[in-house]
This record gives C-alpha cells, sequence and structure tokens, in this order.
C-alpha cells in the first residue's frame, strides 16, 4: 500500500500503523536477528545485533516521522507518531536526535497524557549523552510535576544514576533522602496498585545501601557501617518474611 498508494489519504496513519507495529515486534525481531547471527558464527555478534537493530529502528523511525509530518495537527496519532521517533532512536543510539525528538514532543504536546514517560526518556537519553546537569534539571522537574504517576519512583532512579555518574556527593544524598522521606508516605496510602508497591518498596529496600555507599564516599566511615548495618538487617527481615 505504502509504495504504489503513497499520495493516498489513508497513508499517513498507515506510516504510523505500520511502525508502530514493527516496534512492537521488535524485541521478537533482536531474537532473530540474534539466532541469524550466531548461526553464521561473526567474530564481532554484539556489533553486528547492534547495526542489526539500528536499521530496523531506522525503518521505524522513517515511518514514524513520515507520518507525523503528514498528519492533521488535531490528529490523535500525530503525539504518537513522535514519541515513536524519539523511541526509535533511542533504541537505534541516536541519542542526540532522541533529545531533539523528546524536546520537541514536550514543547508541542506539554499536556499529553504520555507527558510523564516522554519527561523520563529525556531524562535517561541526556545521563546516556552524559549531559547531567540538564538531566538532573529534567528530572527534578519530573520529580516536582508527577506525584501521582506510575512513574513517579523511576524519576528517582534517574536521579540517582545522573548524581552518581556526575560523583555529585550532595545530590546522592539529597536523592536518598528524597527516597526515604516520600517512598514510605506513598507506601503508606492505600492509592498504589499491588505493582506500583512492589516497586517502592524494591527501591526503598535498595536505598539503604545507597545510603551507606553515600556515607562511605564523603568520609563518614561510622555513618557507612551504621547504614550498611541496617541494610542487612533490613534485607533479613525481608528475608524471612518471604519464608
Amino acid at each position: 500500500f505504502l509504495a504504489e498508494c503513497d499520495q493516498h489519504p489513508m497513508s499517513p496513519e498507515v506510516h504510523y500503523v505500520t511502525g508502530r507495529l514493527l516496534f512492537s515486534m521488535s524485541s521478537r525481531r533482536r531474537d532473530q536477528f540474534r539466532a541469524e547471527i550466531g548461526e553464521k558464527h561473526l567474530p564481532n555478534p554484539s556489533e553486528a545485533l547492534r547495526q542489526k537493530m539500528a536499521a530496523y529502528m531506522g525503518d521505524v523511525e522513517r515511518l514514524c516521522r513520515a507520518a507525523f509530518e503528514r498528519l492533521a495537527a488535531d490528529h490523535p496519532y500525530r503525539p504518537r507518531a513522535l514519541q515513536l521517533v524519539g523511541q526509535a532512536c533511542g533504541e537505534a543510539e541516536k541519542n542526540e536526535e532522541a533529545r531533539k525528538v523528546y524536546e520537541q514532543f514536550l514543547e508541542l504536546y506539554p499536556k499529553d497524557t504520555e507527558v510523564d514517560r516522554i519527561t523520563l526518556a529525556l531524562a535517561r537519553t541526556l545521563l546516556d549523552l552524559e549531559k547531567f546537569d540538564d538531566g538532573i534539571k529534567v528530572v527534578k522537574d519530573g520529580i516536582d510535576k508527577f506525584y501521582t504517576s506510575e512513574q513517579f519512583p523511576f524519576f528517582f532512579e534517574i536521579y540517582w544514576k545522573l548524581v552518581h555518574s556526575k560523583g555529585d556527593l550532595a545530590g546522592m544524598e539529597d536523592c536518598v533522602k528524597r527516597v526515604d522521606t516520600i517512598f514510605p508516605l506513598r507506601l503508606g496510602g492505600t492509592s498504589l496498585k499491588p505493582a506500583e508497591r512492589d516497586t517502592y518498596e524494591r527501591f526503598l529496600g535498595f536505598n539503604g545501601f545507597r545510603n551507606g555507599y553515600t556515607r562511605f564516599a564523603r568520609g563518614d566511615f561510622a555513618g557507612a557501617r551504621e547504614a550498611f548495618k541496617e541494610h542487612l538487617a533490613a534485607v533479613d527481615s525481608q528475608a524471612e518474611k518471604l519464608q
């Protein structure tokens, strides 16, 4: 259809649906590529797989970019097409292009239902680009805006990775303190779904290790020792509950 009827009025929608379908099949396609590469016994299978997936995601990007450019401004597929362009660029490790797309999305669709996910994706992309200060700003804004979002705890995971990668000890301490303060409050409520509650509990559990790690990095060895003891005690207690 796309090859023979590119000027058809439905062509932009078909571009989007085709791109979305290809993206949804990407995990299966990756496994197929991995099997094919394994049969050929190539000297650098990881690089071969990377190139295959980059080309595959290039098709997704091309289809969804065409859809975005040709769909009417108020068409419901248009923001989703742009979102997929960003995701495809990210999967293809075209991080600078992904950053531009996510920033464009947030500028065009600040009230979109997926804006929390896009903000989080932008922060991850800035982490990959090692633009730590920009990423920290984005993730802090996200923490302030998306307290009730299902994505909320993941902002703290990216926050930690950003400040840790930057070597920002004050930022690491701030992240640990915020998690210790905010996560118990969320867990004390009744609004969380079971999967969300599991996420909060898992992240909060690991925060004890990060507390000890941060104290050790700051030279507070006694405080680190106590934090690690508390963390191990919490781990043992959780293990007993699971038995």
